[in-house]
């Protein structure tokens, strides 16, 4: 007995599924159409946009109180008189000095400020350093190098170390011996101004 072999006809199934599917989404299309109204355009109406409530403070207002500026401290003077100690009072301005034919400290320049100076200071004066006993019996020798800032008067008003090649006794006797060299003043348009130069001291074994 022959069994009988049935061919599935892939084509003929196809456009079955495919007249369904398309009977079955115009139903729905026109299921959806009856379902739902028509959109219907209305004008734009602006809302009323509430902003924040402005909250009044209740309470006043303070102002701070602002401090007045205290006063300058004296500055004691010495004075013969005892009576006057009390009340001798000097300015703290910067005129003082102009005054009294000095440069303010507070006013003097750092030694890397460019100073414009037609004539340089010349030394005048220089006492020879006093050697210390404890250098000299070891044997040391070399120089101290300073920075000296020389006044309009042609004194010294400030010094420190820049280089040393000896000891720190040495450093000191050498800026204690500056402080009694005198210069005469550098200047600038012939008026005499307050510069920078700088000057070794020589410490030797005679």
């Amino acid at each position: 007995m022959k069994k009988s072999l049935e061919v599935f006809d892939l084509k003929k199934t196809s456009e079955i599924y495919l007249r369904v599917s398309l009977i079955l989404t115009l139903v729905i299309f026109i299921l959806l159409f009856f379902l739902f109204p028509r959109y219907k355009l209305r004008p734009y109406v602006m809302r009323n946009i509430v902003g924040p409530t402005r909250v009044i403070p209740t309470d006043p207002i303070v102002k701070p109180v602002i401090p007045k500026p205290l006063p300058k401290p004296r500055i004691p003077v010495p004075t013969d008189n005892p009576n006057e100690i009390e009340n001798a009072i000097i300015p703290t301005d910067s005129t003082l000095f102009e005054r009294f034919g000095e440069e303010d400290p507070l006013a003097i320049p750092p030694p890397d400020m460019f100073i414009p100076c037609e004539k340089y200071p010349q030394l005048i004066y220089a006492p020879a350093p006093e050697y210390p006993s404890i250098a000299r019996a070891a044997g040391i020798k070399g120089k101290v190098f300073l920075q000296v800032f020389v006044g309009k008067d042609g004194k010294p008003k400030k010094i420190f170390v820049t280089k040393s090649e000896v000891t720190a006794d040495c450093d000191s006797v050498a800026v204690k011996t500056a402080w009694n060299f005198r210069f005469s003043p550098a200047l600038q348009r012939d008026k005499p101004i307050g510069v920078w130069v700088s000057m070794p001291i020589i410490f030797k074994l005679q």
